[in-house]
């Protein structure tokens, strides 16, 4: 169950009465949590349209600043001079106006937002028909209630339909946390070796991002990297290991005015909310070599009187399962995903 403060404060101050126990009342933290946003919205030079960015409060992983990529004329006084000392003392080119670079979170990165529409002007996720009765629907990403209660509406799922009448219009953007790591590679050439016979070399191997620093970046909508992995899709090369883990840290929302608006490009006068996934410092590691699970050998049964071949084909299956075997154990913990946690 949940108190409000004020129930809460008035419970504390009647056990103050009857019990010996001392409480001490401290207002809240001035310090904010890590990784949250300050909305600003910043007119673009001509004056006419701006975009929506967002101020994070100082994030760490592994004690290390996460950084935000930025123009470097739109970065701090304090960032620029880094970059220019970083430059003169290893002899290198000082950026230009128009250059990315790199800028730590405790150098006042801004982080451009990029939306997507939710609710009833929204883009459909998947699209499905039905030849008999003509109907088109579409899957939706759920409007939250609490926008819900504020106006916006869910979009119609069908649609050959009219479009939900709503009172206002949402738009979101998701930012995510990007953490480099070491990441599996896998090299496979086909050739053939002779008429009857195919020869597929894999080289195994391992890739080391050049850069180990974790980044802040913002994407209309956030999808989680979890594909599922079958072994013909490791040994044919159908896989990649991105040597990048992600986390979800936030949803910066815009809420528009109420309907209809004279310039709906226009986002300057809409009011931002964020929803928070992540209020702590962040430690991560990539997870240890697993032990793998057992591999299920190819098997081809030959029925009535081919049966004949079946010690033949069983011969040839098994030099087939030993190498699939050997490629499973280097394979099987599929990627070396690593956790985040909390400091």
């Amino acid at each position: 169950m949940k108190y409000p403060a004020k129930i809460w404060n008035s419970l504390l101050r009647k056990a103050e009465q009857y019990l010996p126990v001392r409480f001490d009342y401290t207002p809240p933290s001035a310090r904010p949590h890590p990784w949250q946003i300050r909305p600003v919205w910043r007119k673009q030079k001509n004056g006419k349209s701006g975009d929506w960015h967002g101020i994070i409060t100082p994030g760490a992983v592994n004690g290390v600043p996460a950084f935000i990529k930025m123009l470097y004329g739109n970065a701090t006084f304090e960032a620029r001079e880094r970059i220019r000392l970083d430059a003169v003392a290893n002899k290198k080119t000082l950026p230009k106006d128009d250059d990315i670079v790199k800028i730590y979170l405790d150098e006042d990165a801004e982080l451009k937002m990029s939306f997507r529409s939710i609710g009833s002007d929204a883009s459909p996720d998947s699209v499905s028909g039905d030849a008999g009765s003509g109907n088109v629907t579409g899957v939706f990403e759920k409007v939250p209630d609490f926008f819900k209660r504020l106006g916006v509406a869910d979009a119609n799922t069908d649609l050959l339909g009219q479009p939900a009448e709503t009172q206002r219009l949402l738009k979101a953007c998701d930012v995510v946390l990007n953490q480099p790591r070491v990441g599996l590679t896998n090299d496979v050439s086909i050739s053939a070796a002779a008429v009857d016979t195919t020869l597929v070399n894999i080289n195994p191997g391992f890739f080391v991002p050049p850069d180990r620093e974790a980044s802040v970046t913002a994407t209309p909508k956030y999808v989680s990297q979890e594909p599922a992995l079958t072994f013909a899709d490791l040994l044919f090369q159908r896989f990649i290991d991105t040597p990048t883990d992600r986390l979800h840290l936030s949803t910066f929302y815009l809420l528009s005015p109420q309907l209809p608006l004279l310039d709906p490009s226009n986002l300057e006068g809409w009011q931002p909310y964020i929803k928070y996934n992540c209020h702590h410092n962040l430690v991560h590691a990539t997870q240890q070599i697993e032990r793998r699970a057992e591999f299920v050998p190819l098997s081809l049964v030959v029925p009535l009187a081919g049966g004949v071949a079946q010690p033949l084909i069983n011969y040839i299956l098994a030099e087939n399962n030993f190498f699939a075997q050997a490629a499973l154990d280097f394979f099987q913990q599929r990627k070396l995903n690593g956790k985040f946690t909390a400091v």
